[in-house]
């Protein structure tokens, strides 16, 4: 005869709880308890919760003698995944907005037509330039011609993209040296990039040459793990809550 309980939804990897269970296995019940009541694992506590339901059944249902239970089977397996929400993006509350108006007062600024703060956030690549990265686009010019030379840039990269979205393009790297400007691409697939012969990226340089009016020079980085380097959608990582059951027999 056997007496079962069962304890889900105990938010502990199965494998930790594992580890627990074999030291309990096919113990008797003095010692099965004296175990977990001395080992440090957070598996221990509502281990010994199903325990003591396992031989709380066993007394009431079943009229077995408690001192001749010992543990046949005892067990852990996956429970359902619980996936992690995403903070709503929007508006902020209308007290922090009159919080902040009021703050922004009292310092003496103005809040353009009524509007909410924007959100001060660094992107991670500029803290990272200069320690184990490189800036993207290295040139040196004069203050009244960096204007029209970065909008030059964000030119050539949106031109760059279009191009190359099938081909999953990471960077574009751009140098400029006298009069002949210099891209790097680093996508997954260069054989695409090039094409038969050469003719697509000969094509494309072309293109970029009349889009800017300058002599260009392309040059094609293969990305060797593109799945380390290429940008892709955030995925929520879900926390997970497991089931674990445990056999008391006679």
């Amino acid at each position: 005869m056997e007496a079962k309980a069962y304890l889900r939804y105990v938010r502990i990897s199965p494998r930790k709880v594992q580890i627990v269970c074999d030291l309990i296995r096919g113990k008797d019940i003095g010692t099965a308890m004296a175990l977990l009541m001395q080992t440090p694992k957070a598996a221990s506590e509502p281990l010994i919760k199903l325990l003591k339901s396992a031989v709380a059944n066993a007394e009431n249902n079943f009229s077995m003698d408690t001192a001749k239970l010992y543990v046949t089977q005892v067990y852990a397996t996956s429970g359902p995944i619980l996936k992690r929400m995403m903070r709503q993006k929007g508006p902020r509350l209308p007290h922090q907005q009159e919080n902040l108006s009021r703050d922004a007062g009292r310092r003496g600024e103005r809040l353009k037509g009524g509007d909410s703060f924007m959100g001060q956030k660094v992107n991670p690549h500029g803290l990272r330039v200069g320690v184990i990265k490189d800036w993207d686009s290295r040139w040196y010019a004069r203050d009244e011609k960096v204007g029209d030379l970065i909008v030059e840039d964000n030119k050539i990269r949106k031109s760059s993209r279009r191009a190359c979205t099938a081909q999953a393009c990471s960077k574009i790297e751009i140098e400029r040296s006298n009069d002949v400007v210099t891209i790097y691409l680093h996508v997954a697939r260069p054989g695409m990039v090039i094409g038969k012969g050469g003719e697509q990226i000969e094509q494309y340089r072309k293109d970029v040459e009349k889009l800017i009016g300058k002599k260009v020079k392309l040059n094609i980085v293969e990305v060797r793990n593109p799945d380390m380097t290429l940008s892709s959608s955030l995925r929520t990582s879900p926390s997970s809550s497991k089931s674990v059951s445990l056999t008391a027999a006679r």
